[in-house]
């Protein structure tokens, strides 16, 4: 099992671009084959501030989401939207 946590700053007046995006890259990452979990969390106390969990059943298919149609309209739309990023990959201990 593969899993994925980002961390996004986007640019205040780009909010609302920022999270129709990640509506329609969740709708379409949650149908991928071996997608176990794809969630979008906004910072309650700064709105500017987005975490990303992406769960994949193996490395094979994190591999194909980032290959997909929805992964590179995703990131050609929020490319200009973000100003800082940062993303880590886990591996489950228990």
């Amino acid at each position: 099992m593969d899993v994925m946590q980002v961390f996004l700053k986007v640019k205040p007046e780009h909010i609302d671009a920022f999270k129709a995006a990640c509506l329609a890259i969740a709708t379409s990452s949650r149908q991928e084959p071996g997608n176990l979990r794809f969630e979008v969390f906004q910072q309650a106390d700064d709105p500017s501030q987005f975490s990303l969990l992406e769960q994949y059943e193996s490395p094979q298919a994190l591999a194909a989401h980032f290959q997909s149609e929805h992964f590179a309209r995703w990131r050609d739309i929020t490319g200009n939207l973000i100003v800082e990023g940062r993303s880590y990959k886990y591996a489950p201990l228990v």
